[in-house]
Parts: C-alpha cells; sequence; structure tokens
C-alpha cells in the first residue's frame, strides 16, 4: 500500500505544469472584456469656406493652418461600443460658413478629439463644453469658448476673444495689428501673456482673488491716489495703462485681461513650448 502511494507521487511530480501562460493571457483578457472601448478615424473635406463655426461637447480641438485651400476636419472619435453607435459629427454648409456640432445621445461615454487643417486667414468660432482647444499659427479672427478645458493659442496676428470658466489660457503673440484686440477672460484659472518688449499695445488687466505681474516694462496710466494699503492691492490686482512706451494712436491695438480666481502673467515672447 504505501509503495504503490509513493509511485503515485513520484508519476505525479513528473508532469509538467504550464501556469506562465495562463497567469498572463488572463488579465489582459479581462481588461478588454470589461472596458470594450474603440476607436475610429473620420475625414471631411470643405471647400469655399470662409468662415467655421464648431461646437465640441466632449473633447479636444486642435487647429493649424497648411497651404491647401480646402479646410480638413479629422475626427478621432472614443468610447464605448455604444457611444460609437449612436454619436456622429453633424455639419452643415451656408454659403461660405460651415457650421459642426458633435450630437451625443443618451450621455454614454466618449469622445471626440478634432483636428482641423485649414488656410490661416480663415474665421474660427469654436466652442467646447469638457475639452481643451489649441490653435497654432492661424492670423484669421478666433472667438473660443470652453467651460472645462484650458486654451492656447501660438502665434497669429489677428483678434483674440477667449472665454474658459474652469481652465488656463496662455497666448504667444509676437504680433498685434492695429485695431486688434486680445480679449482674454477665465473664472477659475491663470492667463499667461508672452510678448515681445517692442510690442506697443493698450493695457488692461483685472483679478478679483489673484494678482497681476509682468516681466515687461507697462506705463500705467497717471492717477492720484494715497499710499495706504488698500492701494497696493488695487494695484496687484487692477492695471490700465500701455505695454511700453505710451502711444497717442486711435487704432491702437488693445489687450484686455480678466480673472476671478487666477494669476495674471505678461512674460517675454518666446519661440520655445510653454510648459505649464
Amino acid at each position: 500500500m504505501h509503495f504503490n502511494l509513493l509511485r503515485i507521487t513520484l508519476i505525479l511530480s513528473t508532469i509538467p505544469i504550464q501556469t506562465k501562460i495562463s497567469t498572463l493571457k488572463i488579465p489582459t483578457k479581462i481588461s478588454n472584456f470589461f472596458s470594450k472601448s474603440k476607436e475610429k478615424i473620420f475625414h471631411n473635406e470643405f471647400t469655399h469656406i470662409s468662415n467655421i463655426e464648431l461646437t465640441n461637447l466632449y473633447g479636444n480641438i486642435s487647429v493649424e493652418t497648411w497651404k491647401q485651400p480646402c479646410i480638413m476636419i479629422e475626427q478621432r472619435k472614443n468610447g464605448t461600443v455604444e457611444f460609437m453607435k449612436n454619436s456622429n459629427m453633424i455639419t452643415n454648409v451656408d454659403g461660405q460658413t460651415l457650421t459642426a456640432h458633435s450630437h451625443i445621445q443618451n450621455n454614454y461615454r466618449g469622445n471626440f478629439n478634432i483636428r482641423i487643417l485649414l488656410p490661416e486667414h480663415i474665421s474660427l468660432k469654436l466652442k467646447t463644453g469638457h475639452g481643451c482647444i489649441t490653435i497654432n499659427g492661424h492670423n484669421g479672427p478666433i472667438d473660443l469658448v470652453t467651460n472645462h478645458g484650458n486654451i492656447s493659442i501660438i502665434n497669429g496676428n489677428n483678434t483674440v476673444i477667449a472665454q474658459t470658466m474652469h481652465g488656463a489660457i496662455m497666448v504667444q503673440r509676437k504680433v498685434i495689428k492695429d485695431d486688434h484686440c486680445l480679449n482674454l477672460q477665465s473664472d477659475y484659472g491663470n492667463i499667461t501673456l508672452m510678448i515681445p518688449q517692442e510690442l506697443e499695445s493698450e493695457l488692461e488687466a483685472h483679478t478679483v482673488n489673484g494678482k497681476i505681474i509682468s516681466d515687461l516694462f507697462v506705463t500705467l496710466q497717471s492717477q492720484t491716489v494715497q499710499l495706504n494699503e488698500q492701494t497696493f492691492k488695487n494695484m496687484r490686482q487692477h492695471v490700465q495703462g500701455w505695454i511700453g512706451q505710451y502711444q497717442c494712436k486711435e487704432n491702437s491695438p488693445t489687450i484686455l485681461m480678466k480673472t476671478h480666481n487666477g494669476i495674471i502673467s505678461i512674460l517675454p515672447y518666446s519661440n520655445k513650448k510653454f510648459k505649464k
């Protein structure tokens, strides 16, 4: 009896047990089973367009210029199977105006990330619900709104209106033409403006619960005040004057910046990528 038991034990000990493959594959299969996420990429081209009005509820928008005469919109759609089936981008062309908005049914989980390639002088009006907006090298007028997301604008020379509820705004601008304006507003976020010292512009900046700092010289509008704590606080939170030297011109460019809870910073222009 003891001899047979010993013999069975020796036989079992010689059988190879392969556990390496199963332990590696099981977690991957479980992860894929529960996520069920998909990704699809769509491209649309449009011609003879001078204005774009685009709303993206869930996802980022990035804009770049190119030498082609047409506009290309790339939609990168990510989400669950239900999201892929029940969401789409609706576009319409009326004359020279292209309107587009993302349509999502029943709040399925997912997002659109949109990339736009376009000629440099197209007029842009972009809005996101939850997403960032990035624009590089565009010379047309820009009107941007986002509820939850950052706004970054690199170079260009036209009027910019940018507003975010919860996010930061960063603008790198080497040129601001006469009669053009930068109007930047953030409720809960910092505003950073990077411009060269030789750029001359009217300046008005306000923050409620933050401060205003500038590494560039600012000529303040003259006023008569008492030198007390309230005056010093107002100077940190309210600035009105000129970037550089005062220029008495009727059509001078204007910079307006306002934040409720955030810091307003005016820094020297740099071609280097801005670090958040």
